[in-house]
């Protein structure tokens, strides 16, 4: 077995032992050697944290064979098991701390390896605790409500850019 064959493998062990929160990490591309695994723990209602890095259409420097862009959608339609894709460090602190507090089945983060800027002109409580609750307004509009934006991870960035073009009715929400 690979590292990557047998991360989630172990994962399922340590939980199932019950005396520790299994955590692992690898690039999400990966997640298809894994994919069994993951099901498996989803099933069994194993509290484990699966951290999965290169999450975004963005080429970042490993280049085009880490992005993989289906791989979050196909992890999303599993019963049972939390996505969470965070913006900002802020977003992630509070993805991790989502995923302690989950004890009835697993977590899968998906974290970019893109450089992200701090999205400080939103609240750090309102980024935390946003998450926690599946989204949150991280661009209320000033005028009259013409359009919603809703994104989610290292596009978050791209969402609030694209909100000051179109004006004060475009709201943006944050769904990690």
């Amino acid at each position: 077995l690979s590292l990557h064959d047998a991360l989630p493998i172990f994962l399922n062990g340590i939980s199932y032992h019950g005396l520790f929160r299994a955590s692992g990490a690898t690039f999400a591309v990966f997640t298809d050697y894994c994919r069994a695994s993951i099901r498996l723990a989803a099933l069994a209602k194993l509290p484990n944290t699966y951290i999965f890095t290169h999450d975004s259409i963005g080429v970042g420097e490993d280049g085009p064979t880490h992005e993989p862009v289906e791989t979050i959608t196909s992890v999303r339609v599993m019963p049972s098991i939390d996505v969470i894709r965070p913006a900002d460090p802020e977003e992630t602190a509070g993805a991790f701390v989502a995923a302690m507090e989950r004890t009835e089945g697993p977590t899968f983060l998906a974290l970019t390896r893109q450089t992200v800027p701090m999205l400080n002109e939103i609240d750090v409580k309102l980024r935390r605790e946003g998450v926690r609750r599946g989204g949150y307004i991280a661009k209320r509009e000033s005028a009259s409500l013409e359009l919603i934006i809703l994104s989610c991870g290292s596009e978050l960035q791209h969402a609030l850019a694209a909100a000051k073009e179109l004006g004060a009715g475009t709201r943006v929400v944050s769904m990690p």
